[in-house]
């Protein structure tokens, strides 16, 4: 199921259900936040990385994330 809810997240080009958005965090998070390599991890299992290159994602995580290039869940859940 959380394979099939991934999938509509990156293919709906409308905005996504919260309960999407939360599938998709709970699997790239620890501890409340999520990391570049959690997100790295999720989008290569959803065979998704030729999507969305590594210095793109950087770039995502160095203007939101704090002092450990982390994102807040709720920060995240945002910007999806």
């Amino acid at each position: 199921m959380l394979s099939s809810l991934i999938f509509f997240f990156f293919s709906c080009t409308q905005e996504l259900p919260s309960r999407v958005k939360k599938e998709v965090l709970q699997e790239a998070q620890t501890k409340g936040f999520v990391d570049q390599n959690g997100m790295i991890r999720v989008i290569e299992n959803i065979h998704k990385d030729d999507q969305i290159s590594a210095n793109e994602l950087e770039v995502i995580f160095r203007e939101h994330g704090g002092k450990d290039s982390s994102i807040a869940v709720e920060e995240m859940m945002k910007l999806l």
